[in-house]
């Protein structure tokens, strides 16, 4: 079950990482942190809970593996952006992977805390597809204003 979670979020991180690429050039600075840090942070800290709870004593291996995700996740989000937002993004990704591994090993009871997690995290790529959408109709209004005003 912990695998059909773990794909998901690596799956669903994957794509976020994919789109957020793809639309680069539309996107501000600021906008890049807050999407590198957000999907990092959600992403790490999901895959460290997970294989805190799979890899059980074991708190190096979840650890690791977590913050690798959160930081890769984070650079590879914000890079295209700016560097500013790909620096936001890793550190954000090294905290959350951290976070989950030690929470995910703390758990007695894991079942509820990893639909939760679950859903937190469909709520927040939810919310960073909306936040890119919401962006690419900012870009579109200046760049129609400035044609507007060069005629």
């Amino acid at each position: 079950m912990i695998t059909v979670h773990l794909l998901f979020i690596l799956l669903t991180t994957l794509y976020c990482v994919f789109h957020a690429y793809r639309r680069r050039n539309k996107i501000r600075c600021m906008t890049g942190m807050m999407m590198a840090m957000t999907l990092a942070m959600v992403s790490s800290l999901s895959v460290g809970l997970l294989l805190g709870i799979w890899l059980y004593p074991d708190l190096n291996l979840p650890t690791f593996i977590g913050a690798a995700v959160g930081i890769a996740v984070g650079f590879l989000t914000g890079k295209p952006v700016s560097l500013m937002a790909a620096m936001d993004g890793m550190l954000a990704g090294l905290m959350g992977g951290m976070m989950g591994a030690m929470f995910g090993n703390m758990l007695t009871v894991p079942a509820p805390m990893i639909w939760f997690v679950d859903i937190i995290f469909g709520l927040m790529v939810l919310l960073f597809f909306f936040l890119i959408q919401e962006e690419e109709e900012h870009f579109e209004q200046t760049k129609n204003e400035d044609s507007s005003h060069e005629q």
